[in-house]
């Protein structure tokens, strides 16, 4: 979602795009969202160090939470579950 390159750009800016992600996950893994609907196990790859705490709470939370789930999000499923997500939430 967030490569390292990005923490280039603009501190407000990344702010801005580490809150949606929070925002995001923290829906997905949400009782009935879409990680759990899809059943798919979330996982963060990448530096841990350069995150703030709450957003990776979020993380761990959505890891442990769908961690026995065996689909796992692939970026061409990724842009389905957002395709998805988007679709779904236009009705």
């Amino acid at each position: 979602m967030f490569g390292v390159d990005n923490f280039k750009r603009d501190p407000n800016e990344i702010e801005d795009i580490m809150k949606i992600i929070n925002d995001e996950v923290g829906k997905w893994v949400a009782p009935g969202g879409l990680a759990h609907r899809l059943e798919v196990c979330l996982s963060h790859c990448g530096e841990r160090d350069m995150l703030k705490p709450d957003l990776l709470d979020v993380l761990d939370y959505a890891m442990d939470i769908t961690r026995n789930y065996r689909r796992y999000a692939s970026k061409r499923l990724f842009r389905k579950i957002l395709r998805f997500d988007n679709s779904v939430g236009s009705k």
